[in-house]
């Protein structure tokens, strides 16, 4: 029965001290968190094209209308769909091509918040037809351009986030031909400039 005993303390101490040996030290886990975060930041810089791509066709839609508008064109909504439909299309072609790239946890957030924030923006377009929907769109941009600099670390869309809810909250006091001005501005200082900057920085 003694024996049976110290043969149980001795599995169970055994036991333990495998367990022990197999869990990481907290600088072992640290470095791994920054793997992950230097990983994730890395992967982030490739959707640089797609701020830049989108900001200046945006910014081609805003001040497109905003000069049919001068115009008195009755139709001066058509540059959004047309430059819209383009961004597409392209951003379609690219990202089949880009299929085998690892997707980081970030990259997969990135993904749904920009995907959610598509599907938000165009039921709030269609709702609040004939009203003036930029100071709403800036608002939603700025929202998921400050949550992806967030997840990625990155001051210059969390910057840019602040920089749109700033034209949002000026966009409300003005016109719409004045609002197409601030939506291009804040498209630039917000997404343009940062995008750049994600483009050609060595560490994000």
């Amino acid at each position: 029965m003694f024996g049976l005993q110290s043969k149980l303390v001795y599995v169970c101490v055994e036991f333990k001290t495998n367990i022990m040996k197999s869990e990481m030290s907290p600088e072992k886990s640290l470095e791994i968190i920054t793997q992950m975060i230097n990983e994730s930041k890395e992967s982030f810089k490739h959707h640089s094209f797609y701020f830049l791509l989108w900001g200046w066709l945006m910014i081609i839609a805003a001040l497109g209308e905003c000069y049919l508008l001068s115009i008195n064109y009755e139709f001066h909504f058509l540059t959004w769909i047309l430059l819209s439909t383009i961004g597409g299309i392209i951003t379609g072609i690219k990202g089949s091509k880009e299929k085998k790239h690892h997707k980081t946890f970030a990259d997969r957030v990135i993904t749904y918040v920009w995907a959610g924030f598509g599907i938000t923006m165009i039921i709030s377009l269609i709702a609040l037809i004939p009203a003036n929907p930029n100071p709403f769109v800036l608002l939603l941009v700025g929202l998921v351009t400050f949550i992806t600099g967030g997840v990625t670390q990155f001051k210059g869309f969390i910057v840019g986030g602040i920089v749109f809810w700033i034209a949002a909250i000026i966009s409300f006091q003005v016109d719409l031909q004045t609002s197409l001005i601030i939506y291009s501005l804040a498209m630039f200082l917000g997404y343009i400039v940062p995008a750049y900057l994600l483009k050609n920085s060595s560490n994000v």
